[in-house]
């Protein structure tokens, strides 16, 4: 049998159910993932899941639709928000300089390279500033340079990068005044001690170091015999280094020293000698060996008389340096002229005190070798002169051209009779007083004068006095005797003398006084007092400049005392007084705590000096921070005193000030005086008030054009009404303690 069953089947109408992921929100990067929508249906076990969304996503706000679509074209959708941030970051910009650090000197001895990376990941790059990638940075001074690199993108621009200071230096120095080749004269066999000028360096780019140019050998040392190199050496502060060098020959240059012995080692100073010499010759070479000599060099035992012209020697000697020549003319003369024919003794009388003319016949003189001095032969007194009276020796000489002299003599007796004393004479110099009232003010000399023209004083008694000493009054005396009897004594006048100057006791010692204003102080002080112990002080007294009472100037003052004695001698003491400013500035006010608004400058503060302008300062200065900051004020003078005022100064935040007016009236009272009513209101009522002005414009002087005294603001509202005001002006204007100005505000005038 056959079963027929008939089924009635519905369409599929059922959508899908599909729920999408999250909320997705990046601050400008590219979301890694949004998620997926899941979907689920009442048939279709995997409904199609699709979506629109983009590859790459905008900034701002995306809506992405996912759609679940099953198997009978059933499709529900849902809707996700994504959200991408604008680039909120600047680019990011780094730096690489290759090789990464210099040599130890801080310096780079070859030059480097600058690579620049400049990236963002959340917005294109679109504009550098630098940024310029370096093969090779070039030599620079010794400052060094920099390079640098900013790069701006959407998310703004960045810092500047600055790379290390580079200081490059890939040269090495220059060399200047580098001897040239040069031949030095050998002073021993082994060689010379050689001086030459140290070239000097130089360095375009990081100097010379300080250790400079060496050379080697060093100039003043030894160099050997022959040729030598010097080497010189030089570096700059980078580590760069170069030499240069010179060669200097040493050599024997100069022939052999020759030279003359004798003993006596000299002749005398006419070119003879005067005893039989032995004679010899050295022959030396301290660069070179002597290689010959002649046969004059040799010495000779005893060198006899010569005649007039005398004798010739010549030795000559050779070395590598040459051949030296030399000849010397000996004289020897060791023997004394002859006199002949000196008179005998001679004895004649006098016909005067004075003495008598007495004439004799010189001697004759005679020599075999040098031959008489021309001029030489003399007595002493001379024929013909006045002999006095007593016994005179005539005294005889001549001298050869060598030196030699001989001496004689002879006697000449003169006979006269005595009969008067002697004369006693003195001399005072200065002869009159050189000071005052009578009294040397310096120490005079006493000279006696004594004389006998007829014969001899046998017994003086009479002493020079070079110098007299102070005294109060002191006399001198003198006699003196002769064959002729005795003179004296002979006195002088009283002599006073004082050359000493008054001395000071009491002189007060050095003191400093307060300076009681810009000029200085009224000083005073006790005069010191002088002594003199000879003369004494004259009636003047002292007196000291400037005198007790003056006011001196701020400083260190001399005060100079000076004193005069009777006998004219003036002298002086002096001491110090210092005047000083001893007392420090002090302020005119100060606020202990101050409160201002962010913008508001602090107020400067006033200080006083009794002798001087003071400096005041601040510290911290500038611009003070919001909040509480301890301020310290210094009031300095110029001696170096100082005070301080501490503040607690208190920076609150700006806040905008607003300020209305409710409509300001004017009432004429007369041509000059109106009755106001000016009120209005504020938004800022703490540490704050208003001022207003006469003039449409806030003047520049705040104290100038003001109508009425500061108002006080309370409860935000502030009022100004005055029934017998200034006279009506059709505008004003206005300030507030934050500097809030209002201008050109129209009044009301009935």
């Amino acid at each position: 049998r056959v079963e027929h069953h008939a089924f009635l089947l519905t369409p599929d109408t059922v959508k899908p159910t599909i729920t999408c992921p999250s909320t997705v929100t990046t601050n400008g990067t590219q979301p890694a993932s949004i998620g997926a929508a899941v979907a689920q249906d009442n048939l279709d076990t995997a409904p199609v899941i699709t979506s629109n969304r983009p590859t790459i996503f905008p900034n701002g706000s995306t809506t992405v639709v996912w759609t679940a679509t099953d198997a009978n074209g059933n499709a529900a959708t849902c809707s996700q928000l994504v959200t991408i941030g604008g680039d909120t970051t600047p680019p990011v910009v780094s730096v690489a300089v290759v090789p990464a650090a210099p040599t130890a000197s801080g310096w780079y001895l070859a030059s480097p390279s600058v690579t620049w990376t400049v990236a963002d990941a959340q917005s294109a790059v679109t504009a550098k500033a630098g940024c310029v990638d370096t093969l090779a940075v070039a030599n620079t001074a010794t400052t060094g340079t920099t390079l640098s690199c900013s790069a701006t993108s959407t998310g703004g621009t960045s810092t500047p990068v600055v790379t290390p200071i580079m200081k490059v230096d890939s040269s090495v120095p220059v060399f200047a005044g580098v001897p040239a080749a040069f031949t030095q004269q050998a002073t021993s066999t082994t060689g010379a001690v050689v001086n030459y000028v140290t070239p000097t360096a130089s360095d375009t780019f990081s100097g010379v170091s300080v250790t400079g140019v060496s050379c080697l050998p060093a100039s003043g040392t030894a160099f050997p015999m022959g040729a030598t190199t010097v080497n010189c050496n030089v570096s700059d502060v980078a580590g760069n280094s170069t030499s240069a060098s010179f060669v200097v020959t040493v050599a024997d240059q100069t022939p052999p020293d020759v030279v003359f012995n004798s003993v006596p080692a000299v002749p005398s100073a006419s070119g003879w000698y005067l005893t039989r010499p032995s004679t010899s010759w050295s022959t030396t070479d301290q660069q070179s060996t002597v290689s010959a000599t002649t046969a004059g060099c040799a010495p000779v035992a005893l060198q006899a008389n010569t005649v007039a012209t005398g004798r010739n020697i010549t030795c000559s000697a050779t070395s590598i340096g040459g051949t030296t020549s030399k000849t010397v003319n000996i004289k020897v003369d060791n023997t004394l002229p002859t006199l002949t024919g000196v008179p005998a003794n001679i004895i004649q009388a006098a016909t005067s005190p004075s003495g008598i003319a007495v004439s004799y016949i010189l001697p004759t003189a005679t020599d075999t070798f040098s031959l008489v001095k021309a001029g030489s032969l003399s007595c002493l007194p001379a024929s013909g002169t006045v002999f006095p009276v007593g016994a005179t020796t005539v005294n005889c000489s001549v001298d050869d051209n060598a030196g030699n002299r001989r001496n004689a003599s002879f006697s000449v007796t003169v006979n006269f009779a005595d009969n008067t004393p002697p004369l006693v004479s003195f001399q005072v110099a200065p002869a009159l007083a050189n000071g005052l009232s009578g009294w040397y003010a310096t120490s005079p000399s006493v000279t006696w004068s004594v004389t006998d023209s007829e014969s001899a004083i046998s017994s003086p008694a009479c002493t020079d006095v070079a110098s007299v000493g102070n005294t109060a009054g002191q006399t001198f005396s003198c006699s003196a005797t002769s064959t002729g009897g005795t003179t004296g004594p002979v006195v002088t006048p009283t002599i006073r003398v004082d050359g000493i100057a008054p001395t000071f006791s009491g002189v007060p010692a050095a003191s400093t006084r307060a300076a009681t204003s810009s000029a200085g102080a009224a000083v005073t002080y006790i005069t010191p007092s002088a002594l003199d112990a000879f003369s004494g002080v004259n009636a003047a007294g002292v007196s000291c400049l400037p005198a007790s009472g003056a006011t001196l100037p701020i400083g260190v003052n001399t005060i100079t005392c000076s004193a005069t004695d009777v006998a004219g001698n003036s002298g002086s003491a002096s001491f110090n007084v210092t005047v000083a400013d001893q007392t420090a500035p002090v302020f005119s006010s100060c606020p202990t705590t101050v409160t201002l608004t962010q913008g508001q400058a602090l107020p400067q503060l006033v200080a006083t000096d009794n002798a001087s302008t003071p400096v005041v300062t601040r510290t911290p200065i500038g611009t003070l921070p919001l909040g509480l900051t301890t301020v310290i004020w210094t009031a300095t003078d110029q001696a170096g005193l100082s005070a301080n005022c501490v503040q607690q100064v208190t920076v609150n935040a700006a806040v905008t000030e607003t300020i209305t007016l409710n409509g300001p009236q004017c009432k004429v009272r007369s041509t000059t005086s109106g009755e106001w009513d000016v009120r209005g209101t504020s938004s800022i009522s703490a540490n704050n008030n208003v001022q207003l002005y006469r003039t449409a414009t806030v003047p520049s002087d705040l104290t100038s054009n003001r109508l009425g005294t500061t108002l006080t603001i309370s409860a935000g509202s502030w009022q100004y009404v005055n029934k017998n005001g200034p006279a009506c002006s059709a505008t004003i204007s206005l300030r507030s303690a934050l500097g809030t100005v209002r201008q050109n505000v129209s009044v009301s005038v009935r």
